[in-house]
């Protein structure tokens, strides 16, 4: 069966494209912006990832240069067709003065999606990173409920060369009946 394949590189440094590379799936566009900030927005033209698609986003920003990574759309993970996961692997890396902003919009896991996701940001002392990441189960106003599913989300943020922020995510199984308890998300389905 084919799978979705896409790999972004993109790199800004003093504010100027250093490395640009999309192939497959993964599209990179730039649009043009009359402030300091250059903004990027990732676009899957597959429409989303089931089991088994792979993708790879590496962005670097270097020098003073400030850059905001958003996406065209929110991101959807279906139900796998097997045992495979979805692989989503973001590396990023914030050297110098620089600031890079990780701003996409939400990620919607369908009933039996697969999903792991590898976040990885190398940063200097000097330079300045923030994230903001959404996970929505199901699109309740659809009256879809996400029965099961595989999720596993990690993050590691490191600071000249030391670790000071990670966290592991894991929800398999029945998440179902495991959002409903109160020590795990209470009912809800939409958390940052």
């Amino acid at each position: 069966m084919q799978r979705a394949r896409g790999t972004i590189d993109l790199v800004m440094k003093s504010g100027k494209v250093e490395r640009f590379y999309q192939s497959g799936s993964a599209k990179i566009f730039m649009p043009k912006t009359y402030a300091q900030t250059i903004e990027a927005v990732l676009v899957n033209t597959a429409g989303g990832l089931t089991g088994g698609d792979e993708f790879d986003v590496r962005l670097g920003a270097d020098g003073d240069t400030h850059l905001t990574v958003s996406t065209q759309t929110a991101e959807r993970v279906y139900r796998a067709l097997g045992p495979q996961n979805a692989e989503m692997r973001v590396n990023m890396t914030v050297t110098g003065a620089a600031t890079l902003h990780w701003l996409p919009q939400e990620t919607i896991i369908f009933d039996g999606a697969r999903f792991a996701r590898h976040l990885d940001v190398q940063m200097d002392e000097s330079a300045s990173f923030l994230a903001s990441e959404m996970m929505v189960f199901g699109r309740t106003a659809m009256q879809e409920t996400v029965r099961q599913a595989s999720i596993c989300d990690q993050w590691r943020i490191w600071r000249d060369g030391r670790l000071i922020h990670a966290e592991a995510f894991r929800l398999d199984g029945q998440i179902h009946q495991k959002l409903h308890r109160k020590a795990s998300a209470a009912g809800n389905f939409c958390f940052a």
